[in-house]
């Protein structure tokens, strides 16, 4: 697959969606992790923890650790994407040395109640980052604003996220996403 494309594939699957993975960091070990270098965070309680979930989801794709970085997305996106496949396209690109790809700059601006809905928990965020490529005449710097969706999952013990997709919130609706949380998410996207 050439550069242009695999690069392409990577930055529409961030654009659009996220999903998940046993993950070695669990909500009462992250508070202690490098994420928190040189962080300030916005809110306490469980909000934190989505928080900081978020923020080191993101790390761990500046990190280039990929595996890790699975974790954190919605294990039902594996039913249209193979974990495999997006593991691999994301190492040859992300690590294609023409392309020099960066992630920075995280930010989580907003976390919303955490609300129980038939015995799950969610929550709805706003965040962004930043892409970066060399040379900047390919692509340059982009930033990328978010709504997303978290689900705890309980089998795992972590926050998994899925982003929403702009100006198609209900498309989530396939993730089986309660009403009540896709309405926060087009009330957040309104904005």
């Amino acid at each position: 697959m050439n550069k242009a494309l695999s690069f392409l594939l990577i930055v529409l699957f961030l654009a659009s969606c996220k999903t998940s993975k046993v993950s070695t960091t669990t909500p009462e070990t992250i508070s202690n992790q490098q994420v928190d270098q040189n962080r300030s965070y916005m809110y306490s309680g469980e909000k934190l923890v989505v928080e900081k979930s978020m923020y080191q989801m993101v790390e761990h794709l500046a990190r280039r650790e990929f595996e890790e970085f699975t974790g954190y997305i919605l294990p039902e996106v594996f039913k249209f994407v193979s974990k495999e496949k997006l593991i691999s396209e994301m190492h040859e690109t992300f690590n294609d040395p023409e392309l020099k790809m960066e992630v920075k700059n995280p930010t989580v601006s907003y976390v919303s109640d955490i609300q129980t809905i038939d015995g799950k928990k969610y929550a709805v965020l706003e965040y962004a980052y930043t892409i970066s490529t060399a040379p900047e005449s390919f692509v340059g710097e982009t930033k990328f604003e978010k709504i997303s969706v978290g689900v705890f999952n309980e089998d795992r013990q972590n926050w998994t996220f899925i982003d929403a997709e702009n100006n198609k919130p209900r498309a989530l609706s396939i993730f089986l996403i309660p009403n009540e949380v896709l309405d926060q998410v087009e009330e957040l996207s309104a904005k």
